[in-house]
């Protein structure tokens, strides 16, 4: 899976030293968890996001734990830190598969 997002916004959360990544995809939108000062998002406009079972070269990757997979939700554990992505139609993952989160930047 392989996309085009457009970031919507990137707040700090007040409990834990994480930064949260909101964007969108068409009818899609996802929240994604990354540690502070891991990567500087305030200024990147969209990005292609690629989830996949082989790790390739990208501005962030990062391994994780397909913990839900259904019609309408994908939530992915990147050792606590978390995808949680909104879409229509079927998931192409399973619940336990090891995924590769692949962040290149467009703008």
């Amino acid at each position: 899976m392989r996309e085009t997002w457009s970031v919507e916004s990137v707040e700090p959360n007040s409990l834990f030293d994480v930064d949260v990544l909101k964007a969108t995809s068409g009818d899609r939108s996802l929240s994604l968890e990354l540690p502070r000062g891991l990567i500087d998002l305030s200024s990147w406009k969209s990005f292609e996001l690629e989830l996949s079972k082989e790790e390739s070269d990208g501005d962030l990757v990062m391994k994780g734990m397909v913990y839900k997979c259904d019609e309408g939700l994908l939530e992915i554990s990147f050792h606590g830190l978390w995808l949680r992505m909104k879409h229509s139609g079927s998931c192409e993952f399973s619940e336990g598969d090891k995924v590769y989160l692949i962040i290149r930047r467009l703008d």
